[in-house]
């Protein structure tokens, strides 16, 4: 049987640690995306409010789902303005 170091963290604790950061990581990167690309912040501001909305998931969550509508009409104009053939048939 091979043993393992009393320092290595068990499975388990891995584990946790994945489950407990992951939903906060996904929230930053989604609230910085919005703020840069649909409010027009810039990046220090993006990351600072990315970082607060990784720590409050839950009002996140709450605050998307109330501005939801809003939001997806933003992200469709964005992705109407940068469509690649788009671009190409206005030159």
């Amino acid at each position: 049987m091979e043993t393992f170091s009393r320092l290595m963290p068990s499975f388990w604790t891995i584990a946790d640690a994945i489950v407990l950061w992951t939903p906060g990581a996904l929230v930053f990167v989604a609230s910085y995306r919005r703020n840069r690309l649909l409010f027009g912040k810039t990046i220090p501001e993006s990351v600072l409010i990315g970082v607060i909305s990784g720590f409050f998931v839950a009002i996140w969550l709450i605050v998307w789902f109330v501005n939801r509508e809003d939001i997806d009409s933003r992200w469709r104009d964005y992705r109407a303005m940068h469509e690649p053939g788009e671009v190409q048939a206005s030159r």
